[in-house]
């Protein structure tokens, strides 16, 4: 019952037999198996997982006292982003302005979370939150500049696993200015680091003692480290290369892989740049091919153990996602924001389009959505602060935050319609309130794929948060280490009691009628016994079925959101309609999962409530769902305040 294979790059065919094929597979497994943290999971979807609901209340706030210590920065940085940074431009011009950049540095914006004392400005997880969700809803090219940098690049690997010598050599310059990037990805290797061709030789003295690195890579994909072709922009380049005594053992069957996170300098012998990739979105995004030809490095440029390189790489992207999700909930603010504006200016059929029943519905969605993403965004960050396990969460957030955006923006683009189409500076040009809509959707795409795509992030969910049956599972059929009669009747025996302890009498009653609260009770547990049924059905094959996993991870990231967004109401009683939208948005999540007959739909479900609330938000009722964002010039919105 291991899914670690999901993890890896695409799918694997049932009608390749190939031997080579399931070594191949097999290799991946067995390291991703490896890379995994040992730490027993106690998150709130683990908990779920094992058939236990346990509420999110009282939700974990950020201190007042934290929000102060960034509340004078982040007005400045708003000031900053109206005066100077113009999103369109950038996106036709295909590149930011060296002003721009150097205005950005003298901000310490590439120094958000760098501690004061190395020059930076300190911040918590949750204000660099609150940050990332300012850019996020001015300019997607920004974001990506600066979240690769702060989120991922050098930052964080030096700031939780750095000695005091290479914080002290390099967080300063990362505080002043000097950007970072982080090289993972190769032509052949995706999400499968199992295929990674890039090495660092290890470097011997006479006593045999490791005195340096010979590194040598091609990667691509790499984020800020391309400005033009042949031209870096990087400052530093975060590498994961295998660690090799020989480069032979790179094509060597079943030897074992170790990897190393480097850090090296533009300046360095050996490193340079190729050409920089153009995509269909973040037309300015600094994203190229990089090149490392036999480059010496020394210990010190070596993050971390030798051979830990990917598994740290690993815990630094479970926080970097965090900031997509912020990203996320600013771009959808602006987006609920335009929405309300032209549905409430825009006429047809006598009517303001807000207030014909579909786009109503369209409206409330996004503006549930908008306290979907809040709570999941605020959420995570709490918990970092705190230094909580949110190992699985980070995952889900990322899948709730970039499909929750990905679908608002559709929702907005229909309600533009032919205007959600056309460009910026056409519409500019024909004397029209110029809306980038279809910039916002170009932009969003890619944050499906970013930092894991979402089918991999879901099998990772599955994965872990289902780590304790799939353990046992792997030791009842492996075919290396084959269990003993005994040691199968008590892994048998273990499954039988969670099924037993997850059976309970009016199960279906409950899920039908209950409140949210109770109906996840039950759903957490029904969740277990369906995952067990699947797995004594398939049993060894149970590795390959992507779809049943998928399935798992969709429930259990749907009672995810449930219950944020019921804490996150339940700790803000005085917002209006917060309560309201996430009443509409449990319900309909439990409309979608279990339909209830069509005439008790009709009568009873959500979508008879969709014009009151629209018209409500469409007249600024909830206007805390648009707080926390950049102000976008839209004629006649103040009755939408």
């Amino acid at each position: 019952m291991d899914v670690s294979k999901t993890l890896g790059a695409g799918s694997r065919s049932n009608g390749n037999k190939g031997k080579g094929k399931q070594v191949g597979d097999q290799e991946a497994m067995e390291l991703m198996e490896s890379l995994r943290e040992k730490e027993v999971h106690t998150g709130f979807i683990a908990n779920l997982m094992m058939g236990n609901y346990k509420s999110l209340s009282p939700f974990p706030l950020q201190p007042e006292s934290d929000q102060r210590l960034a509340d004078e920065w982040l007005s400045k940085f708003s000031k900053f982003l109206t005066e100077n940074v113009d999103p369109n431009k950038i996106d036709a011009d295909g590149d930011m302005p060296e002003e721009m950049i150097e205005g950005l540095r003298k901000l310490t914006a590439f120094g958000i979370k760098v501690p004061k004392e190395y020059g930076g400005l300190g911040f918590s997880q949750s204000n660099y939150r609150r940050a990332a969700t300012l850019f996020g809803s001015w300019c997607g090219n920004l974001s990506a500049l600066l979240s690769a940098h702060n989120s991922l690049g050098a930052t964080l690997p030096l700031m939780k696993y750095g000695t005091d010598e290479q914080k002290r050599r390099w967080l300063p310059k990362l505080a002043s200015g000097a950007i970072s990037a982080f090289a993972l990805t190769e032509s052949g290797v995706g999400s499968d680091p199992s295929k990674m061709r890039a090495y660092a030789q290890r470097v011997y003295n006479s006593k045999g003692e490791i005195v340096g690195y010979r590194l040598t890579a091609e990667k691509l994909y790499t984020t800020n480290a391309v400005r033009r072709d042949n031209v870096a922009l990087a400052d530093l380049v975060i590498v994961i290369a295998r660690v090799v005594d020989d480069p032979k053992e790179l094509d060597t069957k079943g030897a074992k892989k170790k990897y190393g996170l480097f850090v090296v300098e533009k300046e360095m012998p050996g490193y340079k740049v190729g050409k920089r990739c153009h995509f269909k979105g973040l037309r300015s995004i600094f994203n190229g091919e990089t090149f490392f030809k036999d480059v010496e490095l020394s210990p010190n440029e070596l993050i971390g153990p030798d051979g830990d390189g990917l598994e740290i790489a690993f815990k630094i992207l479970t926080i970097g996602r965090l900031t997509i999700a912020a990203i996320c909930e600013g771009a959808l603010k602006q987006a609920l924001r335009i929405t309300c504006w032209w549905a409430k200016n825009r006429v047809q059929f006598d009517r303001e389009i807000g207030k014909h029943e579909l786009n109503s519905k369209r409206i409330v969605d996004m503006a549930s959505k908008v306290l979907v993403l809040e709570a999941v965004s605020h959420w995570c960050s709490s918990m970092i602060d705190k230094n909580q396990d949110i190992r699985i969460e980070s995952g889900a957030s990322k899948i709730i935050s970039t499909e929750i955006l990905w679908e608002s923006l559709m929702d907005l683009f229909m309600i533009r319609g032919g205007r959600g189409f056309e460009t910026y500076y056409s519409l500019q040009h024909r004397g029209e309130t110029p809306v980038a809509v279809e910039r916002m959707l170009r932009d969003c795409d890619i944050n499906l794929i970013f930092e894991g795509p979402n089918p991999i992030m879901r099998m990772m969910v599955a994965r872990e948060g289902l780590a304790e049956y799939i353990w046992r599972g792997m030791k009842m059929t492996d075919p290396k280490n084959p269990a003993s009669l005994v040691e199968k009747t008590k892994i048998g025996l273990w499954f039988l009691k969670q099924y037993a302890k997850n059976i309970r009498p009016g199960s279906s009653l409950t899920r039908k009628f209950g409140g949210h609260k109770a109906f996840m009770t039950v759903e957490a547990k029904k969740l277990v016994r369906d995952f067990i049924t699947a797995s004594l059905y398939h049993q060894d094959k149970m590795k390959y079925k992507e779809l049943i996993m998928e399935n798992i991870a969709n429930r259990g990231i749907d009672m995810f959101e449930m219950s944020l967004v019921l804490s996150w109401a339940e700790a803000h009683p005085e917002r209006p309609m917060i309560k309201e939208l996430a009443e509409y948005y449990c319900r309909g999540k439990r409309e979608k999962l279990y339909p209830t007959s069509f005439v008790s739909w009709m009568s009873k479900g959500t979508h008879s409530s969709v014009y009151k609330l629209a018209s409500r938000i469409m007249d600024g009722e909830a206007g805390w769902l648009t707080d926390g964002i950049m102000p976008m010039e839209l004629p006649n919105v103040e009755k939408n305040k």
